[in-house]
């Protein structure tokens, strides 16, 4: 079995957006290398929310192409729906390693 992978926002934000600096093109890269060896991805609705508030408000995208990018982050990744009970969960692993 396939460990899951997690998707934070920020490897979302360097995956769609476009740079010319050396080191957002080479995480980019490591993005996309993920992406294509990676079938067990996860994301979370906590995630897709600070994408978009990113996409919108740094990187000035409009709202239909940020409608667009969310839809195609749900279509590569599960979404996990943001609880308490999950909050709880990642807290108790962050103490624990």
């Amino acid at each position: 079995m396939q460990d899951k992978t997690f998707f934070d926002s920020n490897l979302w934000v360097y995956f769609f957006t476009r740079s010319t600096n050396t080191d957002d093109i080479s995480k980019k890269n490591a993005v996309k290398d993920l992406l294509l060896n990676t079938s067990n991805l996860f994301s979370s609705a906590q995630v897709f929310n600070e994408v978009a508030n990113v996409l919108l408000k740094k990187f000035k995208f409009s709202e239909t192409n940020t409608l667009q990018i969310l839809q195609e982050i749900d279509e590569l990744a599960h979404c996990i729906p943001l609880t308490n009970t999950l909050s709880f969960k990642a807290l108790d692993l962050k103490l624990r390693y």
